[in-house]
C-alpha cells in the first residue's frame, strides 16, 4: 500500500507517530545549547521520513498516474523539508542573534588590534630591511677593502722581489766585469754578488701575506622582549604585470560568468559546449 506522504503534515494515523503541524512552534529552551527540546520537537517526524524514504526509493514511473503520484510525493517531501528548515531557523534564531552580536562586538576590537599589529609589523619590517641593507653594504665594503689591501700587499711583494732580483743581477754584472779585467776587488765584488743573490732568493721564498676575510656582523636573529620575540622570514610573493603574458596553466575558467552568459542567451562560446537538460522543479 502506498504511503500518504501528506499524512506527515496532517492528522495522526493509528499506530504511527503524531502528525506534524504545518507550522512548527519551536520551544524556547532555557539553555540555548540544550539539544533535548530540539530532538523532542523533531522526533515525531523521523519515522515518517524513513517511511517516505523507503516509498520514494521504490517508485517506478511507467504511466501518467505513476508520474502524478511521484510529483505528489515530491511536493509533500518538499513541504515537510521546508517546514523543518523553518523550525531550524526558529531554534537557532535567539542563539544565532547572540552569536552574531558577540562576533560583531569582538570583531570591532580584533579589527582595531589587527590594524595596530599590521602597522607595527610593517614598521618593524621596514626597519629590519634597512638594517639588513646596511649590514650587506658594510659587508660589501669590508670585502672590497680586504681585496684592495691584498692587492697592495701583493704589489709591494712583487716590487720587493723585482728590486732584489735587479740588485742581485747588478752585483753579479759588476763582479763578472771585475773578474774579467783582473781588478783587485774582484773577489770582494763576487762576495757582494753572492750576498745579493741569496737576498733575492730569500725575498722570493717569503710566504705571501694573506689578508684574512673581514669579520662582518651576522644577519640579525630574533629580537626577544618581555612579551615574546620577533623574527624575520623571507616570503615569496608576486604581482601580475601583464595578464596577457600569463601562461594558460595559471589561468582559471570563470564558470559563473559562462553560466550567466548562457542564461542570457549566448549560444556559442569557443571551447564550451552549450546544451540543454531537463530538470524537475516543484511548485506549490
Amino acid at each position: 500500500m502506498a504511503i500518504d506522504f501528506g499524512a506527515a503534515l496532517r492528522e495522526s494515523t493509528p499506530g504511527m507517530p503524531p502528525a506534524a503541524p504545518d507550522v512548527f512552534e519551536a520551544p524556547a529552551p532555557r539553555n540555548p545549547y540544550d539539544m533535548a527540546p530540539v530532538k523532542s520537537a523533531l522526533a515525531p517526524y523521523m519515522e515518517r521520513i524513513q517511511a517516505m524514504k523507503t516509498e520514494a526509493a521504490s517508485v517506478a514511473i511507467a504511466s501518467d498516474a505513476d508520474n502524478a503520484r511521484a510529483i505528489e510525493m515530491g511536493l509533500q517531501s518538499k513541504k515537510l523539508k521546508d517546514a523543518i528548515e523553518k523550525a531550524r531557523k526558529q531554534f537557532v534564531a535567539d542563539p544565532g542573534e547572540y552569536v552574531r552580536s558577540v562576533n560583531a562586538l569582538a570583531k570591532s576590537y580584533t579589527e582595531a588590534l589587527a590594524t595596530i599589529e599590521m602597522g607595527l609589523k610593517r614598521k618593524i619590517s621596514d626597519y629590519q630591511v634597512k638594517v639588513e641593507a646596511e649590514r650587506r653594504q658594510a659587508e660589501l665594503e669590508a670585502r672590497k677593502a680586504a681585496i684592495e689591501a691584498q692587492r697592495i700587499i701583493d704589489e709591494q711583494a712583487r716590487l720587493a722581489r723585482e728590486k732584489a732580483e735587479a740588485e742581485a743581477a747588478e752585483a753579479k754584472r759588476k763582479a763578472d766585469e771585475a773578474a774579467k779585467s783582473g781588478e783587485a776587488d774582484a773577489a770582494q765584488l763576487a762576495e757582494i754578488a753572492e750576498a745579493e743573490r741569496q737576498k733575492a732568493n730569500a725575498v722570493a721564498a717569503m710566504e705571501p701575506v694573506k689578508i684574512e676575510a673581514p669579520v662582518v656582523p651576522k644577519a640579525s636573529g630574533p629580537t626577544r622582549t618581555a612579551e615574546g620575540s620577533s623574527y624575520q622570514v623571507t616570503v615569496k610573493n608576486f604581482e601580475i604585470q601583464d595578464e596577457a603574458a600569463v601562461p594558460r596553466e595559471y589561468l582559471a575558467v570563470d564558470h559563473a560568468k559562462i553560466r550567466q552568459a548562457v542564461k542570457d542567451g549566448i549560444a556559442n562560446i569557443p571551447g564550451v559546449r552549450i546544451y540543454e537538460t531537463s530538470e524537475t522543479r516543484f511548485r506549490r
